[in-house]
């Protein structure tokens, strides 16, 4: 089998050591011997092969001649190389052998054979083997061969390991993680993804990565398509645009933030990775911080709002006491038995009814901004009007100006936005209230807050808020958007405030940028792209006009005596009116089959909520169901908020004046028409 030309050279850096081939000197650790399992079916030539292997200083731990013996040997010795002739006894061959092995096991092997025709070494070539000599073979032929299969199986193993720690850590970590080739075709997802995807690993590997992604923008619902293809290209990561909506198989949208990078080695574009994560989480926690954020701003203006809604108190309860004293002392004779003119007359009864109205008016206005400035969970799809949520967040913190500044304002005309109004105006309350508390009291005439409101070339609609205060030193101008920090003293700011506006406007699409010089004041610019498609609704003229001409029949649903009388009184001139102390009431009122054109169900009662009939009657009676309309004073809880969202127009909100609600009844009756719903037979 051997030459005996063997080479005298001495090798170094190999598995045996240090050793002089062909001479007398060997130093082989025993620890670091490799083991080697030879298969041969000719017992002289095994013995040979092993004598041969172990002068060159590597472990034999045993030989096998059959290929069955082989895998069993290769299972229980576990060798870190097989020598094995191509050619063997029994069912299976070498070839057949080494494959079963190299699947099993992932055992590198070495052929020794004295074949080396075409179709031999082509069998031989897909079993994959780590070597092939030819006998008969040099002593140096074989140990390297031997050397070269140990050294590049352990690279493998290697590669291997890190693979699989790889993949193992890419798997383990929160972010959705996924992987293409050149051709945008997934190579590796990780289980956040599987799970966001909706799909799994095995199911995404034959397509590409980006048919697997329904992305919509939140603020215009247009379909929003990852730069894979750029990425492929070997464009640098650009930031996606915020409000990203990941739809998913149930038909649920998931906000997701993504970043997009290419795979390089080198200039060489080896593919694409796609790094995304699930926002909701920190969707609710930002919503809540806002929360938190309106709660002190509400401390910070408590004085104030207790002064505005005191004031116009002290109007009514002085105009009622007046009034009541005329009435109880009439036109009749006074005290001293002489007739006395009558106390009030009838344009100042007048004018003390108008001042009472407005008063009462103010308040209700008051408790209305109050109730949405607490509100936790807010439609945050209806059109925004911005000169309106201006007005609003000047009149909430205008006793924080009062000594220190005035207040200038300037509206252009604006483009409505798509978002919350509420939070729009938490963030307007923010920066006016900031612009205050930078300007000393004591010195109003000479301190201006300027307040502009304009859309720009882009037509994005830009809103500054200039004061002419203390300034911001440039030391700290980078740190005024961090969570929770703050120059005020303890209790006058939580730190929250800047860093919870710049959440809202990015959420709106826009930016919020500040100038500022020390002791000369600053300057908060917002900028922020229209909303598509953002219009008020509106109720058609034909629609109004021909309630006009009816008489509608409507049923009133209201514990409350006082309000239920005086929902009569608004709307009997116009209307047959029905009216229900209970929810119960109003079901046996509506089992006997009487016919209404409009159910006016209050939202919160005792026995069953307004909820609670509407489900009932969705069942029972749909098309009762179809025309109500529910009168609440507050959602107090996430189900009653998330009801009245999804009523809409549906929904009439407490206190209103008569007139308000025959208007708005009209609306109603008029939308009902518009979408079909006809009126009861008379």
């Amino acid at each position: 089998m051997f030459r005996m030309d063997k080479p005298r050279a001495t090798l170094e850096n190999s598995h045996l050591g240090s050793f002089a081939l062909g001479g007398t000197s060997m130093e082989t650790a025993a620890d670091t011997r490799a083991k080697i399992l030879v298969v041969e079916d000719e017992p002289e030539l095994a013995a040979e092969v092993e004598q041969t292997l172990v002068e060159l200083g590597y472990n034999v731990v045993g030989r096998a001649s059959r290929g069955d013996e082989a895998i069993e040997r290769a299972e229980r010795l576990e060798p870190d190389l097989l020598l094995m002739d191509i050619r063997l006894r029994g069912k299976r061959d070498g070839i057949e052998t080494a494959t079963e092995i190299r699947d099993r096991f992932r055992l590198p092997v070495v052929f020794m054979s004295a074949h080396t025709d075409e179709a031999t070494l082509g069998r031989a070539r897909r079993s994959s083997p780590y070597g092939y000599v030819v006998k008969p073979f040099t002593l140096g032929e074989l140990w390297t061969s031997i050397e070269i299969a140990l050294e590049r199986h352990a690279l493998e193993t290697r590669l291997r390991e890190g693979e699989r720690w790889f993949q193992t850590t890419l798997r383990s970590i929160g972010d959705a993680i996924l992987c293409t080739g050149v051709d945008g075709v997934v190579t590796f997802m990780n289980q956040r993804a599987e799970k966001l995807l909706g799909v799994s690993f095995g199911e995404a590997t034959t397509q590409p990565a980006a048919d697997l992604f329904r992305i919509v923008d939140e603020r215009s619902q247009g379909r929003f398509v990852l730069p894979i293809d750029a990425a492929l290209r070997g464009e640098a990561p650009a930031p996606l645009p915020e409000g990203l909506m990941l739809a998913d198989r149930t038909g649920s949208n998931i906000p997701i933030d993504a970043t997009v990078s290419p795979i390089l080695d080198g200039d060489k574009v080896l593919g694409s990775v796609v790094v995304f994560r699930d926002l909701s989480e920190r969707r609710v926690m930002q919503r809540r911080l806002e929360f938190a954020d309106r709660l002190a701003a509400l401390g910070t203006m408590a004085a104030g709002i207790a002064h505005e809604v005191n004031n116009p108190l002290a109007v009514i309860m002085a105009n009622l006491a007046m009034l009541s004293e005329a009435q109880s002392r009439g036109t009749g004779p006074g005290a001293s038995g002489r007739s006395e003119p009558a106390w009030l007359d009838t344009a100042t009864v007048r004018e003390i009814l108008a001042d009472t109205t407005t008063a009462a008016d103010r308040v209700r206005r008051i408790v209305a901004d109050l109730r949405s400035f607490t509100q936790l969970d807010e439609n945050a799809d209806g059109p925004v009007d911005v000169e309106r949520a201006l007005k609003w967040a000047l009149q909430s913190t205008a006793r924080e100006f009062r000594h220190r500044a005035r207040v200038v304002t300037s509206f252009g005309r604006l483009p409505l936005l798509a978002g919350s109004e509420v939070r729009l105006g938490q963030v307007f309350v923010n920066l006016l209230v900031n612009a205050a508390h930078a300007i000393s009291p004591g010195n109003m005439n000479n301190n201006e807050v300027r307040v502009t409101a304009r859309t720009d070339e882009r037509g994005w609609v830009e809103i500054e808020v200039k004061d002419t205060g203390s300034g911001i030193a440039p030391e700290i101008r980078g740190r005024i958007f961090d969570p929770f920090f703050t120059t005020k003293p303890t209790g006058m700011g939580s730190g929250l405030g800047l860093s919870v506006c710049v959440g809202i406007v990015k959420s709106f699409g826009g930016e919020i940028l500040v100038d500022s010089e020390p002791d000369k004041g600053s300057t908060f610019r917002l900028r922020i792209p229209p909303g598509p498609g953002a219009t008020a609704e509106s109720i058609s003229s034909d629609a109004l006009a021909a309630i006009s001409d009816m008489r509608p029949r409507v049923l009133v649903i209201d514990d409350e005596p006082l309000v239920r009388r005086a929902i009569e009184r608004s709307l009997e001139a116009e209307h047959d009116v029905v009216s229900a102390a209970s929810a119960a009431e109003a079901l046996a009122i509506l089992e006997r089959g009487e016919p209404f054109d409009l159910v006016l169900c209050d939202l919160m009662m005792p026995d069953m909520t307004g909820m609670d009939v509407s489900a009932r009657l969705s069942k029972e009676r749909p098309d009762v169901a179809s025309r109500m309309v529910f009168l609440s004073g507050g959602a107090f809880t996430p189900e009653a908020a998330a009801f009245l969202a999804a009523a809409g127009r549906r929904h009439v909100e407490k206190p209103f004046r008569p007139q308000e609600l025959k208007q708005r009844v009209r609306e109603i009756l008029g939308d009902q028409l518009a979408r079909g719903i006809a009126p009861t037979p008379s």
